[in-house]
């Protein structure tokens, strides 16, 4: 009995150390994986100014100060500085044109708004007496336009003040802001 015992001992130690060694050995495997690359896009909308022509009652001024500064007849100036036009000492009769140039700079398609504002800070506001025109390639009544990366368009924009101008606006100022809104195409 006593070597049935160390036979049956001795087998069950040798099966243990056959499954210890079978498991040490490679086993067939196998694994995948997936990766997602994200990125996002890029809303970006440009608007510059260029075509900057000035006119003191119809009459084209070309003489410029030493900044640069287009001046118009009565000593008044039209500057340019980036996107920001400046009219200072503008008398009845002065009148600027100018072009902004708007382009889609965005990798998608986007939907652009034009809109124009005025603020001032007296009253009455300058204006209300201020003739501000635009013709353009792009509506300008607020409502969206669909532009796909690279398209633009133009703005052609006329401030005048009239030559019937009252005194009401001597020494008032205003602000306008012609701004270009975009979102993504979708939105």
């Amino acid at each position: 009995m006593k070597k049935r015992v160390l036979i049956t001992s001795v087998v069950t130690i040798l099966l243990c150390l056959c499954l210890i060694a079978g498991s040490t050995f490679a086993l067939f495997t196998s694994s995948a994986s997936a990766s997602i690359v994200v990125q996002s896009a890029t809303v970006n909308v440009s608007a510059s100014i260029s075509n900057l022509e000035a006119f003191s009652r119809e009459v084209k001024c070309t003489t410029k100060d030493t900044d640069g500064n287009i001046l118009f007849v009565n000593g008044g100036t039209v500057g340019l500085t980036g996107n920001q036009l400046s009219l200072n000492k503008m008398t009845p009769g002065d009148k600027v044109s100018f072009t902004i140039n708007v382009v889609n700079g965005s990798n998608i398609t986007t939907k652009c708004q034009v809109t124009t504002s005025y603020s001032s800070t007296t009253t009455p506001s300058l204006g209300d007496a201020l003739k501000v025109s635009c013709t353009s390639s792009l509506p300008t009544d607020g409502s969206w336009v669909t532009l796909t990366p690279g398209q633009g368009g133009t703005i052609d924009v006329t401030v005048e003040l009239p030559v019937e101008t009252g005194n009401e606006y001597q020494n008032k100022d205003v602000t306008v802001t012609i701004l270009v809104n975009a979102v993504q195409g979708n939105g």
